[in-house]
């Protein structure tokens, strides 16, 4: 079709009232306005042109309205569909679906940090920590139960100790960085729904106080002062 009139027709809707539009990089950073027909129609035109990151993430601005909600919703689980069944292992697009199940918000949010930490999961397989580090970063962790907070400290803290131990950092920062990794697992505690992630965190703090008591200077058997920590 006329893809590239039809975008056009939607700039020009934009340049007529911004606020139709809502805050994106298309739309300039205007504030949001109620009007979410722009987002949706930019979605739908992108997905037409293979344009997959442009389609998300105006079907997701789109989620909010009324009118666009559910033709936004049900192509984007058709968009998503078709992607999963080419790459079922591809840690960008579990980021991309998360970032559906964020925009949803509200109960979705739980399905947000599933997704965002399956992306971790991924990035780190495939040798990229500091990318898992940035999903589970976008991770939200308020859900009532703390469910999220469990799963996703857990993969934090190996996120954080791969890119620790993979790198070529001073000794100084390594060390930082192992702290940090040691909050992490800390951070998920008992977890009474997820107990092996809490069994599994508690014993990967353990294996780093254990290596703190030998890295940090004066601590330990070194100074016969016993028991140094990170």
């Amino acid at each position: 079709g006329r893809l590239a009139e039809a975008l056009a027709h939607c700039d020009a809707s934009v340049e007529i009232d911004s606020s139709f539009c809502g805050r994106g990089p298309v739309c300039g950073g205007a504030a949001a306005g109620a009007f979410c027909d722009v987002h949706s129609s930019y979605g739908l035109l992108h997905v037409k042109r293979n344009d997959v990151g442009a389609a998300i993430w105006h079907l997701n601005a789109s989620l909010g309205c009324v009118y666009t909600s559910y033709k936004a919703y049900t192509t984007l689980l058709a968009v998503y569909d078709h992607l999963h069944r080419a790459a079922p292992a591809n840690a960008t697009l579990y980021e991309d679906m998360a970032s559906t199940q964020a925009a949803i918000g509200g109960r979705s949010d739980l399905n947000a940090a599933g997704l965002y930490r399956e992306a971790a999961r991924l990035h780190l397989r495939a040798g990229s920590p500091r990318r898992a580090i940035a999903a589970l970063a976008a991770a939200p962790r308020g859900d009532r139960d703390g469910v999220a907070a469990c799963f996703i400290g857990y993969w934090e803290g190996k996120a954080i100790l791969e890119e620790a131990t993979s790198g070529r950092d001073a000794p100084r920062r390594r060390l930082r960085a192992y702290r940090q990794a040691l909050e992490a697992f800390r951070s998920v505690g008992a977890c009474d729904s997820h107990p092996a992630t809490a069994e599994a965190a508690e014993a990967e703090a353990e294996q780093l106080e254990q290596a703190g008591s030998l890295l940090l200077p004066g601590s330990g058997s070194r100074s016969g002062s016993g028991g140094g920590t990170l």
